[in-house]
């Protein structure tokens, strides 16, 4: 009962912004002013809509129409409350019309891997994990996921950026990324191995 009363709710919050985005587009070509400062879309996404991942992120997105742009924004601001409604359907309106104007920001891979394992740094380069997030995030939950919920997490990323992860497996970087933490260096394993066969011995 309460799954289908929230997909009411946000079935109606989609509806509701789309027709306000589609009104805004429509009227996009008119200059008004009616002491309102403007709301400078642009602006809103290289500051706040960055605070997870980089501009590459949306540069690299495919093509989407303003329901896909409603769930995504509304999704990333259902927690921490980023932006309000207004900022938000003026973000979708400029998106629209605008977004071939932003730039792909660089990316430094020596600093984003800093101090990583190099299978880790290997694997995140690799798959091109670094052009939208840190190499922290990713790091983070790293082993504390299912090899199943990393594999639903690639095939999100695959979507939103097809071109930069058509080589990527989901299922082999599923697997390696449920297990990043488990894998003991080959040192340390020895160390382990010794002291399992003295605990052995001794009983």
């Amino acid at each position: 009962m309460n799954k289908t009363n929230n997909s009411l709710i946000i079935g109606f919050i989609v509806i509701f912004l789309m027709g306000s985005v589609i009104n805004g587009t429509a009227k996009a070509t008119e200059k008004t002013s009616i002491g309102k400062e403007k709301i400078d879309a642009k602006h809103i996404i290289k500051t706040v809509c960055t605070k997870c991942h980089n501009i590459n992120r949306i540069i690299y997105s495919p093509d989407r129409d303003v329901r896909d742009w409603v769930q995504i924004i509304a999704f990333a601001n259902r927690k921490e409350k980023f932006i309000t409604k207004e900022e938000m359907v003026a973000v979708i309106e400029w998106l629209q019309v605008n977004r071939k104007e932003l730039k792909p920001a660089p990316v430094d891979l020596d600093e984003l891997t800093n101090g990583f394992d190099p299978a880790m740094k290997e694997f995140l380069v690799k798959n091109k994990c670094l052009m939208c997030h840190t190499g922290d995030r990713i790091q983070q939950k790293a082993g504390l996921l299912s090899a199943q919920e990393w594999q639903g997490i690639l095939s999100r990323m695959k979507l939103k950026g097809p071109g930069l992860l058509k080589g990527t497996s989901a299922d082999k970087a599923a697997d390696y990324l449920s297990n990043v933490h488990i894998q003991i260096p080959d040192d340390f394993e020895e160390s382990v191995k010794d002291t399992k066969d003295k605990c052995i011995y001794s009983q």
